[in-house]
């Protein structure tokens, strides 16, 4: 249990709990509907430019792919040790990865939502797409994508300053 209190398993804890935040603002952030990472309308359909599909895809696979691969690797931290994972490369790359697709989707959503907001005019005015609730959802979901991509990118440079160490000891 001791595993758990260490600074990599911190990180992997942040990360989780922040990708599933994350999820959560993304699939039912906008009371009970979707809110997306590329386009204010309320669905996705054929459309959509590809620039708004990308964002989506990018967003969607990397929440996903981070839903599943950051507590594997803290349940490995608990099972086989932070010695033996560390030594690999794996952990490292997934943190890289994460990080620089996090930042791509957070920065996607926040550039899409406050271009929304930029062109709704006056607080009196209101934008017919999208409610203003929604807009502080998207603005929330965006903001949590940037602030996890920066957890991955100190916890992928912790991970090599570790597996540095974990290699000189070998």
């Amino acid at each position: 249990m001791s595993a758990l209190c260490e600074v990599s398993s911190l990180f992997k804890v942040l990360e989780s709990f922040g990708v599933f935040v994350a999820v959560v603002l993304h699939r039912i952030g906008n009371q009970g509907s979707q809110v997306w990472f590329g386009t204010t309308d309320f669905e996705m359909n054929y459309k959509n430019t590809p620039n708004e599909t990308d964002a989506e895809i990018i967003g969607s696979g990397i929440l996903a792919c981070m839903g599943i691969v950051t507590p594997s690797i803290l349940l490995s931290y608990l099972i086989e040790g932070r010695d033996r994972v560390q030594v690999t490369v794996l952990d490292c790359a997934f943190n890289f990865i994460a990080g620089a697709l996090l930042m791509t989707a957070g920065g996607m959503c926040c550039y899409t939502y406050n271009s929304v907001f930029a062109l709704s005019g006056p607080p009196t005015i209101a934008n017919l797409n999208i409610s203003r609730n929604s807009q502080q959802v998207a603005a929330a979901m965006g903001v949590m994508c940037l602030s996890m991509s920066l957890v991955y990118i100190a916890d992928f440079f912790w991970c090599l300053v570790q597996r540095a160490r974990w290699l000189t000891e070998v």
